[in-house]
């Protein structure tokens, strides 16, 4: 019987997401969630703010704060529920959702520092100011299109260490939560959306600010009732 690209991609993520038990003692995850005060019913809300936001097709497209709250607060008000954990590259984000929806109690992992992530992204445009995308490297690394977290981790401006055991923990918690809120346009998203459903057993309510999930890297538009779609 077929049963569709996404039950394949959910079948297939189930089979590659098993994480060492080293690993899974150093998450710590149980400790985690009870020093955030990580309880069940929650919303987990994805807020993307970081590369993505610089380079690719959404360059200087970001969705406003406000999209991501609009979600948040149509799950909490439908499923009456008080508790969100919120997963985010920003260090502003935190500050920014606790001022725009006092009325609900916002976690998230401590033990990261999104700073780190954001000044990065400046580095060479403070050294290099006038630098373009020319294909030219500069001696120092630079090379105009620094805003690539993949450009950035291999410079060492970002610790690999620190940024995966946070990534990874914060798609466990996602992938937990009972409600999601995310940018199903992220691949990160569209992970922790099929982590849930492998979770739960079931499918999550959901909420994406920019569209439908899709089954490849970039975005879906016109989707059709087959699940086809073109890419844009």
């Amino acid at each position: 019987t077929h049963k569709g690209i996404f039950w394949w991609r959910m079948v297939s993520t189930a089979f590659l997401w098993q994480l060492r038990e080293d690993l899974l003692q150093k998450l710590d995850v149980a400790r985690v969630k009870a020093e955030i005060g990580y309880e069940h019913p929650i919303i987990a809300v994805h807020v993307r703010r970081g590369d993505a936001c610089y380079t690719s097709l959404r360059k200087g497209r970001c969705l406003p704060l406000s999209d991501n709250i609009a979600g948040v607060e149509a799950m909490a008000a439908k499923y009456g529920v008080q508790r969100v954990f919120v997963a985010t590259d920003s260090p502003t984000v935190i500050g920014e959702m606790q001022m725009a929806v006092p009325h609900l109690h916002l976690i998230h992992i401590q033990n990261f520092d999104r700073h780190s992530l954001e000044h990065s992204i400046e580095h060479c445009k403070r050294l290099h100011p006038h630098k373009t995308d020319d294909g030219t490297t500069l001696p120092d690394g630079c090379t105009g299109n620094d805003a690539w977290l993949e450009h950035r981790l291999g410079h060492g401006r970002i610790s690999r260490k620190d940024l995966a055991l946070a990534t990874i923990l914060d798609l466990i918690l996602m992938s937990e939560a009972d409600f999601f809120v995310g940018h199903l346009a992220s691949n990160l998203s569209r992970l922790a959306y099929i982590l849930s459903v492998i979770h739960h057993k079931r499918m999550v309510p959901f909420w994406s600010v920019d569209g439908p999930w899709c089954y490849h890297w970039r975005m879906c538009c016109a989707v059709r009732a087959d699940g086809s779609s073109s890419v844009c």
